[in-house]
Formats: C-alpha cells, structure tokens, sequence
C-alpha cells in the first residue's frame, strides 16, 4: 500500500543544513501496522510529516519515494496531495490539544473535515455523520457534546476527537505519531483497543510512531528501529524482542523493567545523549554510545541488510555482523 524508498528529508537553519531522516526505506502493507520506534530526537515525527509534505517551510525532502497506491506523493502537485491527506491517508498528532482549535465547537470541526471531502453534504447531515463517529470512538452523549469546545474535555477525550476526526472519511492508512503521549496507562489502553477495533472495522492500515517499546511488542506486525535518522534494525516483534541484533535495540530492550525481581537479566547501559543531527558521528552514527564498538564502526557506515543468524524477516546494520562477530 505504502512504499517509502531512500527517503531523506533535511532542514536549513540561518548557518546550517540538518538532515533529520537519512536514506531510509520501508513499507507499509494493506490491513498490518507497523511500528517505528526510537528516541526523541530520532526523526520519527519528520519521518510522518515527509510522507505527507506537511514540512515547516525550511524543510524538504531531497531524495527518494513515497509511493501511495503506485503515485509518488513527493512529486505531486499540492492539489493531488490535498486529496489525498484525510481521505486516503490520515494523521493523529501527538498532541491533540494542540491540533484542536480551541476556539471552534467539537461539531464545528468535525463537519468541517467532512464537507471538505464531501461539499455535497448539507450540514445537517454532515452533523448526523460528526455525532456518529464521536459515538464509534466512545464519546458519551455525543450529540449534546458536540457543542462543547476543546477545553471541556478530557485529554483522553480530546485524543478520541482527533481520531473521530481522522477517520472521518475513512482512510486506508492511518499514522498515529504518538497517539497515547501523556495520557495514563488506563487511557492508554483504551486508545489503542479503539484504534485496534478501527483497523479491523475499516480495514485499513496503521502506521504508528511511539517510544514505548511494550505498546509496540503488542499491536504491531513489523517493527522499525530508528536511531539519529537512520533505521538501524527492523524485524518483527519475535525478532525485536526475542533475539535483538542491533546493540542499541539491545539496550533498549534492556531497559524494560522486569516485575518480577527475582528474575535477573543482563543490562546494557548507554553512556551520553543522542548526538545533534547539526553534528553526526563518521561511520556507525551510534557508535559514540556503543558498548561493543570497534574501529571501523568510527570510518565506515555499516549496511542496512539480512543476517545470516537472523531470521528472514529481519534486517540489521551493524558492522559486528558484517565482521561475523558477536
């Protein structure tokens, strides 16, 4: 459904060029979702935005494809791409109280997003549609609520609005970048039972972007690493969690808390921050913080390839395994 090839997007500041998301390709297949993982600062909320040309005005993509249904949507024009944000491909961003309007009713915002798509709609009926999606996200008493304002709402609620909002013309794809960020663990929960049942209803696709490793072992068919812009391990969840190749998707592995503390397990502990994208390591990007770095991790980039140790489906690049180390 999706194919992202060689994507690199970078963004120019007054004294430099920052390459946010370099050279990476996935795909994203029909009625699966995949997961893209990694830490703040790692390019996965521009990885979300390149696909749909949503960048702020100092950042472009420069290289590669993002081919929706066969069509390059790098290369198409404004107008193409507007119809296909929101009625093909949907986004959920990770803070919904942001995205809302705050001075625009629940209803207005939703009938909005519908008539774009559908100008033939009366608004009567566009209001008909707005009351029957917040019910199918669990908004109760939906049809009086529609005529409150962001700010009388919960955050849960508010990210359950932008979802009625998202798959109000029932796209094929959704992207969910961070869609549980600062809600609890119960809410949490909620959401993703709901998005879960969405995919199966609608039978779409999701492409979600979180940070939180358990909320991508159980609800995701492939698994993405991402590290300062560059995908450093994929697989699926088996391959993530039971048998991680990659020293970083070790270590974060590793850092999972474990509620049993009789079980002991072995830690890898990262020294340092990731590094700017104004200034990326030579070589292995992730060298600098990597426990089992050598010398050529600091000259050579490794490749992005199959391990012969690994499962078919996994992919790695590491020069530990290009040297047939462990």
């Amino acid at each position: 459904m999706l194919k992202v090839k060689n994507l690199t997007t970078i963004f120019k500041t007054d004294k430099n060029t920052v390459t946010a998301v370099d050279d990476i390709s996935f795909d994203v297949p029909e009625n699966s979702t995949i997961g893209l993982v990694g830490e703040s600062g790692s390019g996965k909320s521009v990885t979300a935005l390149s696909i749909l040309q949503l960048l702020s005005s100092n950042g472009k993509t420069t290289k590669g494809k993002v081919l929706w249904k066969g069509k390059d949507l790098l290369a198409s024009p404004e107008k193409s791409l507007q119809s296909i944000r929101g009625k093909e491909i949907g986004l959920i961003f990770q803070n919904p109280l942001a995205a809302l309007n705050p001075v625009f009713t629940i209803g207005n915002q939703l009938t909005e997003t519908i008539r774009l798509h559908n100008p033939e709609l009366s608004n009567l009926n566009a209001l008909e549609k707005a009351e029957i999606l917040l019910t199918e996200v669990n908004i109760p008493d939906a049809k009086k609520r529609l005529n409150d304002y962001p700010h009388q709402f919960s955050l849960g609620m508010c990210q359950r609005i932008m979802i009625a909002i998202t798959i109000a013309m029932n796209p094929k794809l959704l992207i969910a970048d961070e869609p549980t960020a600062s809600l609890d663990v119960t809410i949490q929960a909620q959401i993703l039972h709901l998005l879960n049942e969405l995919k199966v209803k609608n039978k779409m696709s999701i492409f979600l972007i979180s940070h939180d490793l358990g909320v991508i072992a159980q609800h995701c068919d492939y698994v993405l690493i991402m590290y300062l812009g560059k995908i450093v391990e994929s697989g699926t969840p088996i391959d993530i969690f039971k048998s991680p190749q990659h020293p970083y998707t070790q270590a974060l592995i590793n850092s999972i808390p474990n509620p049993d503390p009789s079980i002991k397990k072995e830690t890898t502990l990262l020294t340092g921050d990731i590094p700017s994208p104004l200034n990326i390591p030579t070589g292995c990007r992730f060298h600098t913080r990597c426990p089992k770095a050598f010398d050529t991790c600091k000259l050579k980039e490794p490749i992005f390839q199959n391990h012969l140790e690994s499962s078919k489906t996994s992919k790695v690049a590491c020069h530990l395994f290009e040297n047939n180390l462990k």
